[in-house]
């Protein structure tokens, strides 16, 4: 009888950890078309709850999981630090506006760029990049206010580096999930780090507010940039994984095959037309929450901040539903959480009494779970490995939208009320889900 396949890292670099035997040393057909590590497949029939953390068995994952962490609190504090700021020296809601235009801008312009960075480059090399721009960005500004120099356009040059960091991390920080689990376990992987996310959604407008007042706006930007290298340690930690580049061509040609390469997947096409939805006609209603909260709900600051708080408490949730069913259909439960999202919005933008209209958050934010894990999911299974980084590209391209949705959203509002705005907005959303579903019939069989 073989003796149990014990775990070893010097031989086996980002190998899954796991407690219990590994079972007999065989090397299966299977094993060797997925990747997957013998001693992850003989525990196939664990139990949901914990089949669910399966991804947490790899070293670089770990890790990824923690950089990742650490991004996105920092994230959201310095959305609240810097928009607080630039507040307090223009005393302008436009100028708040626009910084965060410039903040995501990037995406719009440069997302199908960073796609083929991805692919062109070792992912972790770039991702490390990315978080020392972030460093960079968080120390300049730091010097900037202890010196009494700091001036609007600098957070606004600042936030535009901030979001072309984001244009460069998001398509390499998704594929290089990919790369270490590999296809079987993506979409766990992709709910834990969907997790993350929100946790951090809830507590980074929490914190950040708190920090301002505490620490000031200089001991915010110290606080972040010390999250921002903890970030970049995790990254540098990360095993480094011998991967062979997409090519070195042209990079216009490499773009192209790329993009034609997504246009003969009608399920990715799928992804892209409902992300782009969602952006432009959903998301954008989070500008008009003080709106709700000052004018409809009568609530205040504290009401505002429970609104907010409303969709990562349900994306919680949502991610958490989705851990214990991980076999429903992702093109089916991708378009009916889209489709729900966008009527859990519409009754939002109904309802007068705050809490009927705090719990329609909620159940949006149940629903943006499934619609945030399936995205990635959907595109990153559905195309080859050295084509990935540009499919990334491309949904970071239909993200990118949101800023042009913002516009839209905030001129409507001026025109019929925030109320007919939102509601106006989601019930196209809603149409949008519902008319892609119909000329893309691929994306409900995936």
């Amino acid at each position: 009888m073989a003796a149990p396949l014990s775990p070893d890292l010097s031989a086996r670099p980002g190998a899954p950890i796991l407690p219990y035997p590994a079972g007999p040393v065989v090397q299966s057909g299977q094993a060797r078309r997925e990747k997957v590590p013998m001693n992850l497949l003989a525990v196939r029939r664990l139990p949901v709850r914990v089949e669910a953390l399966q991804p947490l068995a790899w070293r670089d994952y770990r890790r990824l999981w923690l950089a990742s962490f650490l991004w996105y609190l920092a994230r959201w504090v310095e959305v609240v630090v810097v928009g607080w700021l630039v507040l307090d020296l223009t005393d302008s809601a436009w100028h708040v506006a626009l910084v965060g235009f410039y903040r995501n801008a990037p995406l719009l312009c440069f997302g199908l760029l960073g796609g083929v960075i991805a692919d062109r480059m070792v992912r972790r090399t770039l991702l490390a990049l990315a978080q020392g721009l972030n460093c960079a960005v968080m120390l300049g500004l730091w010097l900037l206010l202890v010196s009494g120099g700091l001036q609007y356009w600098h957070l606004a040059v600042g936030s535009l580096l901030l979001g072309l960091s984001w244009t460069m991390d998001w398509p390499a920080r998704r594929t290089l999930i990919a790369d270490i689990v590999g296809r079987p376990q993506i979409l766990r992987a992709l709910v834990l780090e969907t997790t993350s996310m929100n946790i951090t959604k809830v507590l980074g407008p929490l914190l950040g507010g708190s920090l301002v007042g505490l620490l000031g706006a200089a001991g915010c930007f110290l606080l972040l940039l010390g999250t921002y290298l903890g970030s970049l340690g995790a990254v540098l930690s990360i095993r480094q994984r011998n991967r062979t580049p997409a090519g070195q061509g042209p990079v216009l040609r490499t773009l192209v095959d790329g993009l034609r390469a997504v246009a003969r997947q009608p399920a990715i096409l799928g992804v892209l037309s409902v992300t782009m939805a969602m952006n432009m006609l959903v998301f954008p209603y989070v500008q008009l929450l003080p709106v709700f909260a000052r004018d409809i709900h009568q609530a205040g600051p504290v009401g505002l901040g429970l609104l907010a708080a409303g969709d990562g408490l349900g994306s919680l949730l949502g991610a958490a539903l989705l851990s214990l069913w991980p076999t429903l259909p992702r093109g089916r439960a991708f378009l009916g959480g889209s489709f729900l999202m966008s009527l859990a919005l519409l009754a939002f933008s109904l309802l007068p009494a705050f809490l009927p209209a705090f719990l329609a958050l909620v159940a949006m934010g149940v629903c943006h779970a499934a619609f945030s894990a399936y995205q990635s999911a959907i595109t990153l299974t559905a195309i080859t490995e050295t084509l990935r980084g540009r499919a990334m590209g491309a949904l970071a391209l239909a993200i990118g939208t949101a800023p042009l949705g913002a516009l839209l959203m905030g001129a409507l509002a001026t025109l019929v009320g925030a109320p007919a705005a939102v509601g106006l907005s989601a019930a196209l959303g809603a149409l949008w889900v519902l008319l892609t579903a119909w000329r893309l019939a691929d994306l409900r069989r995936v």
